[in-house]
C-alpha cells in the first residue's frame, strides 16, 4: 500500500506537476497581454507595413518626412508588412492575439525542447526560469520571431548532436530569418557554435563533420539571396555607430530582476551542470556563446536566456534520473494547452483593446493640422503618432534605421537641452509641438521660451510659437 502511494505521489510531482506549472505558466501569459502603449514599437512596424504594402520597393524604401532622410536597409519587411496586412483584414486586435500566440507557442516549444533530454520536472523548473529571464523581450515585435528561430535552432542542434542527423532544414530558416528580423547572425553563431563543439568531442566522422559544417557555411550564403541582397551584411554595420543613443543595445544591467535572474542560470549550468560526469562540449560552447550574447547588450540578454534553458534543464536534469520518455501522451497535452491558452487570449485582446493609447483631445488637435505640418514631438510618443497621424511630418520617432547619424545627434541634443538644441530647432521650423510637459524640451518650451499652451494635461502639452 505504502510503495503505490509513493509510486502515485511519484508520478504526481515528476509527471503531472511540472504540465500543471506549465499550464499556469500559460495562463499568466495569457492575463499579461496589454494594449501596447504610445511608445511601443509596434506601432511605427505597423506604419513601415502599410508603407510596403502601399508601394515602398523592398530595395530601395522611402523615407517617412523631411526629418528622416537617410538611405536605409529594411530588416525586417516581411514581419511589418504581414503586420499591416493583419491589421487591414482582421484589425489590430489580431496583431495583439498573434504576438501572444507567439510568446505562447515559444514557451511551449522551450518546454517541449528541454523534455527531449530530461524529465518533465527538470524541464518545467528551467522553462518557468527562462521564461522570467527572457520575458521583457515578449513583445509586440518581429523580435520574437527571432526568439522562436533561436528555440528551433537550438533544439535543431541539441538533436543532432544527440543523433547524429543533420537538419539541413536549418538552411532554410536561414534564408528566411533575416527577411523576418535583423538578429539573424544570432542563428549562424548558434550553429558554428554547436559545430565547433561537435569538433572538440572527437567521436563524430570527418565526413558528418563535414556535412554539419555546411549548415552555418551555407546560411552565410542564403542570407544574401533575399530582395536586398547583400545588403543584409551592410545592414549589421550600422547599428553600431548608434548603439549609444539606444538603451536596449547598451550594456545589459544585472541589477535588474529579468537580468539577475539570467546571471543565476549561468551560474548553475556553469558550477553545477559542468562538475558532474562528462559534459559534451556542444554545450561547452552553446553555453559559451549564451553567456556572450547577454554580455554583448540588453537586447540580446534574451538570445542568452533563450540558448540557457534547455543547458538548465539538463544542468537539473542531471539530479534526477530520465525515467520518463517524451510520448506522444504528453505532446497532445501540450498541444490541447496551447490551443486552449490560443482561445482564451482572444476574448482578454479584445476586452484590453479599447484602451485609449492616448487622451481623445491629442488626436482631435493633430487631426485638425494640415498634412506636411512639421511637428516637434517627443521620442517615444513619436511611434505612435508615425500610425495614427501618417499624414504629419514628426521630427523624431525610435526607428533609429531611418535616420542619419547627425540627425539622430540632433533628437538627442534637442531631447536633452544640450547646447546648440535651440539653433538646432530654430532650423527645424516647426508650427507646433506635442510634448510631454514635464520633460526638459516641453518644460523649457512652455516656460522659458514662452511658447502658447493650447491644451494640455498631465502627459501631453500642445504648444504653438509665439507671435512675432
Amino acid at each position: 500500500m505504502g510503495a503505490g502511494r509513493d509510486r502515485m505521489i511519484s508520478i504526481l510531482v515528476r509527471r503531472v506537476g511540472p504540465l500543471v506549472v506549465v499550464a499556469v505558466l500559460l495562463v499568466v501569459l495569457v492575463l499579461l497581454q496589454q494594449a501596447p502603449p504610445a511608445q511601443a514599437d509596434l506601432w511605427f512596424h505597423l506604419r513601415f507595413g502599410q508603407e510596403f504594402l502601399d508601394g515602398w520597393r523592398i530595395s530601395s524604401p522611402g523615407n517617412l518626412g523631411v526629418f528622416d532622410t537617410a538611405q536605409w536597409i529594411p530588416t525586417q519587411w516581411l514581419s511589418q508588412a504581414a503586420m499591416a496586412w493583419s491589421v487591414d483584414r482582421w484589425g489590430l486586435d489580431s496583431v495583439i492575439w498573434g504576438t501572444g500566440v507567439l510568446v505562447l507557442s515559444l514557451v511551449v516549444l522551450l518546454f517541449a525542447t528541454c523534455r527531449r533530454f530530461v524529465d518533465p520536472l527538470p524541464a518545467g523548473i528551467a522553462v518557468v526560469i527562462g521564461t522570467i529571464a527572457a520575458y521583457p523581450g515578449f513583445t509586440a515585435r518581429p523580435q520574437l520571431l527571432s526568439y522562436l528561430f533561436v528555440v528551433v535552432t537550438v533544439a535543431a542542434w541539441l538533436a543532432t548532436s544527440r543523433d547524429g542527423r543533420v537538419r539541413y532544414w536549418l538552411v532554410l530558416l536561414a534564408w528566411l530569418w533575416p527577411m523576418c528580423h535583423g538578429m539573424w547572425p544570432v542563428g549562424i553563431s548558434i550553429s558554428a557554435a554547436a559545430v565547433a563543439g561537435m569538433v572538440l568531442e572527437r567521436r563524430y566522422s570527418r565526413r558528418f563533420l563535414a556535412r554539419a559544417a555546411t549548415i552555418p557555411l551555407a546560411s552565410l550564403v542564403v542570407a544574401a539571396l533575399t530582395p536586398i541582397g547583400m545588403d543584409t551584411y551592410r545592414s549589421l554595420v550600422s547599428i553600431g555607430s548608434r548603439s549609444e543613443y539606444f538603451a536596449e543595445w547598451g550594456a545589459p544591467d544585472f541589477t535588474s530582476p529579468s537580468s539577475a535572474v539570467l546571471a543565476a542560470m549561468v551560474l548553475v549550468v556553469v558550477t553545477c551542470g559542468f562538475r558532474s560526469k562528462p559534459v559534451p562540449w556542444v554545450h561547452v560552447t552553446l553555453t559559451v556563446l549564451a553567456i556572450a550574447w547577454s554580455l554583448y547588450s540588453m537586447r540580446t540578454t534574451v538570445v542568452g536566456a533563450l540558448i540557457l534553458t534547455p543547458l538548465l534543464a539538463m544542468s537539473l536534469g542531471r539530479l534526477v534520473p530520465s525515467e520518463v520518455p517524451f510520448a506522444r501522451r504528453e505532446r497532445l497535452v501540450l498541444l490541447a494547452m496551447t490551443l486552449t491558452a490560443c482561445c482564451a487570449l482572444w476574448p482578454v485582446v479584445q476586452s484590453r483593446s479599447d484602451v485609449a493609447v492616448v487622451p481623445s483631445w491629442v488626436n482631435n488637435r493633430l487631426d485638425e493640422l494640415a498634412p506636411g505640418t512639421p511637428l516637434l514631438n517627443d521620442w517615444d510618443s513619436g511611434s505612435f503618432l508615425l500610425y495614427r497621424h501618417p499624414d504629419l511630418e514628426l521630427v523624431m520617432h525610435g526607428y533609429g534605421d531611418v535616420f542619419t547619424d547627425s540627425e539622430i545627434q540632433r533628437n538627442y541634443d534637442l531631447t536633452r537641452l544640450r547646447p546648440g538644441w535651440d539653433d538646432e530647432l530654430a532650423d527645424l521650423q516647426v508650427s507646433a509641438a506635442l510634448l510631454d510637459p514635464q520633460s526638459p524640451l516641453g518644460y523649457t518650451l512652455e516656460h522659458v521660451l514662452g511658447w502658447e499652451v493650447e491644451q494640455e494635461d498631465d502627459d501631453f502639452v500642445f504648444l504653438v510659437p509665439p507671435q512675432t
